[in-house]
């Protein structure tokens, strides 16, 4: 695929959340994981969120984020 090095890996996912209030959730997520050793990988990830509460008006907003993963 489209990598940098053949041990790293990338992804997207989506989830739709409906309550039973009415109310509903969309989520759409990214990430690149780079392993950097065998024990080390560092991840990073971009996640937007749409929010459609009934009584209020729709909002988005996007939470980026890093994760290092250290196996010892």
């Amino acid at each position: 695929g489209v990598v940098i090095n053949p041990e790293d890996a990338w992804g997207v996912g989506f989830a739709n959340t409906e309550l039973g209030s009415g109310d509903e959730e969309d989520l759409l997520e990214g990430y690149y994981n780079l392993r950097l050793t065998q024990k080390m990988q560092l991840s990073f990830h971009l996640t937007h969120v749409t929010e459609k509460p009934l009584a209020a008006p729709e909002l988005s907003y996007f939470a980026p984020g890093v994760r290092l993963q250290a196996s010892f």
